[in-house]
């Protein structure tokens, strides 16, 4: 975003709060309380964008802010746009100017509008992700016996990244602790 379109914002009433992931502190929540929209766009120049998880669209319907999201499959893969989010259908990768007057008039439809529609849709997706309704449909899945697509092969591979994943990220937490004791020496 360029200075000249937070300024064009400004004046159509809307300003923009940049909050910035804490990596030394990642499970520390930034506060939300006051944010209305949450631009769920990825950064132009990171690599295998397809393979992302949709976690920026979940957290924000987590924060019941309105997420703007891309064309980015995780996101879709979970997201309704129009329905629980909203789409940037310009690529911000490509044509960044176009990306631009699409998002202030998205960002002007969101500030002028009545979107109770659309709140109450990020309300019912805030509450399918939480951790309960995700263990509750993670343990109706392992245990179901009428999935036959689903073999025992998949959900046992599916059970292991649910468990190796958290293990990983002990492992990394491990070694920050570790590089950073061996840099203060």
């Amino acid at each position: 975003m360029t200075r000249d379109f937070i300024a064009r914002c400004e004046k159509a009433g809307i300003a923009f709060r940049f909050c910035d992931f804490d990596k030394e502190n990642p499970n520390e929540a930034l506060d939300f309380s006051n944010i209305l929209v949450t631009l769920c766009l990825r950064n132009p120049q990171e690599r295998e964008v397809g393979r992302k998880p949709p976690t920026k669209l979940i957290n924000a319907w987590a924060a019941h802010t309105i997420p703007i999201i891309d064309r980015e499959p995780g996101y879709l893969s979970v997201g309704t746009p129009d329905r629980d989010c909203l789409l940037l259908r310009a690529d911000h990768r490509c044509s960044p100017q176009d990306a631009q007057e699409e998002l202030f008039s998205l960002l002007v439809k969101v500030v002028s509008n009545d979107l109770s529609q659309l709140h109450a849709e990020i309300a019912k997706q805030a509450e399918r992700f939480t951790k309960p309704a995700i263990a509750s449909d993670l343990l109706t899945f392992l245990t179901e016996e009428d999935a036959p697509e689903w073999g025992l092969k998949q959900k046992m591979a599916i059970t292991l990244a649910l468990v190796i994943f958290p293990i990983k990220r002990v492992i990394r937490k491990c070694n920050r602790i570790v590089r950073r004791a061996v840099n203060d020496k």
